[in-house]
């Protein structure tokens, strides 16, 4: 007996919105749904609308029979099933009785509205979209208010050939109503609607896709696929600069068949080299619609690592005896290809250490990102700077201040280095000593090697020669030099700050000479150091 919807959610103080008791996977989409800035308290006046896509009418238009049959199948019931595209767009909902496209009127599930996690928060068609698999949203686990009276299964509706996301089917229902076979029955629905898919590819599509996935299964090559609108890259093709990603598809605009098995040479790319593919056009069995092309393997040019005849590290000095010891053990560390971690006390020149270290590696091009900005800038958008810098082999990639990671930044921080390619960039992370790090220790064991910059008490012997180098750093005339007994001063004070606030005063005190009003240096010794 079909039971009717009730008019508004019968929600009692003790159910509302709360992530305690959540699933990991529905408290993960609850995360997502804060950090977007979703209200559980949104109103449904305010739902965001989107124009509907001509491939997404196509996608309507196709699998209307397959809706038809399963509103049938769910004759007697209290239920609904909403097709919605790969935005997570309603494009069509059909409901079992009148009472329940009352419902679905009056909590927005129309053609038009968007049911993504950024505009809605947790529920089965924007969820299902996000995570790619089948998801059941049961009441309460919806993030919004307004949909806490109902359940509802979603299926991801993939297509067979790129794989690509192209709509999601879901059925909603009261969440009283739940029944065990409703999973079975919406994953059968799921493989009937890919399978209509599957029906439309062609010998020739399919043949230009089983060569696409042999390619990219027989080795990290980047492989890249055009056919029509559509455009594949595994990948090793994605991690491409996008000027070479660029030459690839004016280069494929270009192919002739007559090319097939050619080995053409590209227009140089980023970094001064031709890119060499081989051209494939067609299989045993048939002749493709597009082109696959596969991107042959180069020595990647770098800059020789840089050689020191001393021991010392490139941009640093030091002679001491903790100093020496350091140096030593980042020289081991420069001929490791391992995360290495940096830690000291504040001010001990950590960013100063890794600059040296990306010297010595000869890797083209430094990238420095800091935990720290990620609250202004907002997680997700930090996590997509972290994710493109690791997506560059030829580079050094730095993150400083780690101990600044919440234990959420940590822990995706910690996924994007696992998702890293292997032959990915050299990766180095600062952390300060001081501040406990039991909070981000998983963050930290992705780094094999840790260095620990020693203090600056420790490296008193030192202090002369860091005074020239900081005078150097501040452009100041190569004449002025500070008195041995200003230096043995300096040597003996106590800096919390170390090399940091060592440098501030010496800075302080180059700003306040005149050196070209010919004062002595015993003048910088009797006048400036003490004030």
């Amino acid at each position: 007996m079909a039971i009717k919807l009730p008019a508004s959610p019968p929600m009692a103080p003790s159910q509302e919105t709360s992530g305690d008791n959540l699933r990991p996977e529905i408290a993960v989409s609850w995360w997502r749904s804060e950090l977007l800035g979703v209200r559980p308290g949104l109103a449904i006046e305010g739902l965001a609308s989107e124009p509907l896509l001509d491939v997404d009418e196509r996608l309507r238009r196709s699998v209307q029979p397959v809706l038809d049959d399963l509103v049938t199948r769910l004759a007697g019931t209290t239920s609904a099933i909403v097709l919605a595209d790969h935005r997570a767009v309603i494009l069509d909902r059909r409901g079992t009785t009148a009472a329940v496209n009352a419902e679905m009127d009056r909590i927005g599930v129309v053609a038009g509205h968007t049911f993504a996690e950024w505009s809605v928060g947790t529920n089965a068609v924007g969820t299902a979209a996000e995570e790619r698999r089948l998801v059941r949203i049961a009441g309460t686990e919806h993030y919004a208010q307004v949909f806490k009276h109902l359940s509802c299964y979603g299926v991801p509706l993939v297509h067979p050939l790129n794989r690509r996301l192209v709509g999601v089917l879901d059925l909603t229902f009261p969440a009283r109503d739940e029944h065990p076979l409703m999973r079975s029955f919406m994953l059968d629905a799921g493989q009937r609607i890919e399978g209509l898919l599957a029906e439309w590819a062609s010998l020739r599509e399919r043949a230009q896709f089983e060569c696409f996935l042999a390619l990219g299964r027989r080795s990290r090559r980047p492989v890249l696929s055009t056919m029509d609108d559509a455009v594949l890259l595994n990948r090793s093709a994605r991690e491409l600069h996008p000027v070479n990603q660029a030459s690839l598809l004016a280069a494929a605009a270009e192919i002739g068949e007559a090319d097939h098995g050619a080995i053409l040479s590209l227009p140089v790319d980023n970094d001064g080299e031709p890119i060499s593919v081989r051209v494939h056009t067609h299989s045993d069995h048939a002749r493709f619609p597009g082109v696959v092309l596969e991107v042959l393997p180069t020595t990647p040019r770098r800059r020789p690592p840089r050689r020191t005849q001393d021991g010392s590290l490139p941009g640093l000095v030091g002679r001491s005896k903790a100093w020496t010891a350091f140096s030593a053990e980042t020289h081991r560390a420069a001929g490791v290809g391992s995360p290495v971690l940096i830690a000291g006390e504040p001010g001990t020149g950590k960013l100063a250490v890794a600059r040296s270290l990306h010297e010595l590696s000869g890797r083209g091009q430094l990238a420095i990102l800091d935990a720290a900005s990620a609250l202004a800038d907002g997680r997700p958008e930090w996590l997509r700077q972290l994710r493109g810098m690791l997506a560059d082999a030829d580079r050094t990639v730095v993150v400083r201040h780690l101990e600044c990671c919440d234990d959420a930044l940590a822990a995706a921080t910690a996924a994007e280095i696992d998702l890293a390619p292997d032959a990915g960039p050299r990766l180095f992370g600062t952390v300060d000593v001081t501040v406990g790090g039991d909070r981000i220790r998983p963050l930290l064991d992705r780094f094999c090697v840790r260095l620990v910059v020693p203090p600056l008490r420790d490296r008193r012997d030192d202090t002369d020669l860091l005074v020239r180098s900081l005078l150097d750093r501040q452009g100041v005339s190569s004449s002025l030099r500070f008195h041995p007994q200003a230096i043995a001063v300096l040597q003996a004070g106590d800096f919390p700050g170390n090399v940091r606030q060592l440098e501030a005063i010496v800075a302080g005190i180059a700003q306040r000479i005149d050196t070209s009003s010919g004062r002595t240096r015993s003048a910088a010794r009797s006048r400036t150091l003490w004030r």
